[in-house]
């Protein structure tokens, strides 16, 4: 089994082919004159589609950012307060409209300063 610095270097090294290969891909599309003329009409239909969209929810629903801001906070809350029973050794689990929900944790590394 490989130890942890050889799968950190082996995933470095495929990220880097992967941006390389992407940025090829990128260049490609770039020079082509059709992409180019596609890509162009694709950002006006979104701008038109942004602005109808925008007009639709002030009329209709008129507090949704703060609903969904406060959303954000209590999603935030929950996985403080279940952070924090975890650190203290309780099992952590919610049973809500009969189904069971149990917290996920996810690792990520990112360089030190």
């Amino acid at each position: 089994m490989k130890n942890i610095q050889e799968v950190f270097a082996d995933l470095q090294n495929k990220k880097r082919e992967l941006k390389e290969s992407q940025k090829n891909v990128r260049d490609t599309l770039a020079s082509t004159k059709e992409y180019e003329e596609i890509k162009s009409e694709l950002q006006k239909l979104r701008e038109r589609k942004k602005v109808i969209e925008s007009s639709t929810i002030e009329s209709l629903a008129p507090g949704l950012d703060a609903l969904k801001l406060e959303v954000r906070q209590f999603t935030e809350m929950l996985s403080d307060i279940a952070m924090i029973n975890l650190m203290k050794g309780e099992t952590v689990s919610i049973d809500y409209d009969n189904v069971k929900y149990e917290p996920v944790i996810s690792v990520k590394f990112k360089k030190s300063k």
